[in-house]
């Protein structure tokens, strides 16, 4: 799968831009501050329906103007298909091809994507709020049942949580019930992941690091579940943890709360790894991510690096510069010319230069 051509009107610095694409790797430079970094959160928001940098799509409307809009041709299963999305006023419009959606939500695993940026230092040593993320946009891209499933919990949650603080609690065991059906199926998914994740994240781990290593990654549930019968489970502690959580309004444990760690040589990561260590992490981490959506969609995803040049020194440079050509469509931004033999766009000022 790739994308073929990408327009922008209003969308960040960009008043209005068309752009063509090479299928194999497309190097994107430019001074900073010029739009590179917008292109690619434009690529993403295409693949799954939200951006990189902002919980908010107001910030990506272009000063002064009220709505953005984005197009993009894209080849998939031999296919050529559209897609276009806008958003004005808290209004959202999606459509590919001729079937239109109020909201970006279809968009996820339509254009598989993963995408390294430099914020992925969180990843390994931010809050556990990131891991989540990465592991629910991971398998949301390859799963249509676990974003249901995503969504039906937090839902239900929403619910419990106002019948906690009102402490009204005849009907409360109803959204337990639902919670802890689509908590046992995420669980799962997650769990299940980071067992396949492992293996492929090692993999890439021996490319990049000239020392023996060992690599964990270990899944925390909040539930502290003992048995494989999470449904059970869950119901019981929900109950359990019913009085405590009528005091502070809230429910304290389930996915929402949930993290992994990833241990290095048998310590975590974010506590004893360089921050070299960690960069290199975080890449074999992307590089695991798109090689199980390789898989699981029998097609090679979109792989974006943000800021090239930034993440590795340059021995482990090169040695990723090798990798590129087997990773299918590739966008990777950078201050300074690389990788001659390879489609270069030049961006000034939200225009493409020389294109």
């Amino acid at each position: 799968m790739r994308v073929q051509t990408l327009y922008l009107h209003n969308f960040r610095n960009y008043k209005q831009a068309e752009i063509s694409f090479d299928p194999h790797v497309n190097c994107i430079v430019g001074p900073n501050a010029q739009g590179k970094s917008n292109l690619l959160e434009a690529l993403y928001l295409l693949s799954t329906g939200r951006s990189f940098r902002t919980s908010k799509l107001t910030d990506l409307i272009r000063h002064g103007e009220n709505h953005f809009y984005l197009e993009a041709d894209i080849i998939k299963e031999e296919s050529q298909s559209k897609i276009t999305l806008s958003y004005s006023e808290n209004q959202r419009l999606l459509k590919f091809n001729q079937t239109s959606y109020t909201n970006f939500t279809p968009l996820l695993g339509l254009l598989p994507t993963v995408l390294w940026a430099p914020c992925d230092h969180q990843l390994i040593a931010g809050a556990p709020q990131e891991r989540r993320r990465f592991l629910d946009m991971q398998i949301s891209q390859a799963d249509s049942v676990y974003l249901h499933h995503l969504a039906r919990y937090y839902r239900a949650m929403k619910q419990r949580n106002q019948l906690l603080k009102k402490q009204q609690l005849s009907t409360i065991s109803s959204w337990e019930q639902i919670m802890a059906l689509s908590a046992s199926y995420l669980i799962r998914e997650r769990r299940t992941l980071l067992n396949q994740l492992l293996p492929l994240a090692a993999q890439q781990l021996d490319h990049l690091l000239d020392y023996p290593f060992q690599l964990d990654l270990r899944y925390h549930s909040s539930f502290h579940c003992k048995t494989e019968d999470l449904y059970s489970e869950i119901i019981n502690l929900l109950a359990a943890h019913r009085p405590r959580e009528i005091e502070l309004k809230s429910t304290l444990s389930g996915p929402h709360r949930d993290d992994f760690a990833i241990l290095f040589n048998g310590q975590e990561a974010r506590h004893f790894c360089s921050e070299g260590q960690k960069r290199i992490l975080a890449v074999s981490l992307r590089l695991a991510e798109w090689k199980r959506l390789a898989e699981k969609h029998d097609e090679k995803p979109l792989f974006s690096i943000d800021d090239f040049s930034l993440h590795l020194d340059s021995k482990r440079q090169h040695e990723l510069e090798n990798q590129l050509s087997q990773l299918g469509q590739v966008f990777l931004t950078s201050p300074h010319p690389l990788l001659s033999n390879y489609n270069q766009l030049n961006i000034e000022q939200g225009s493409f230069v020389n294109c």
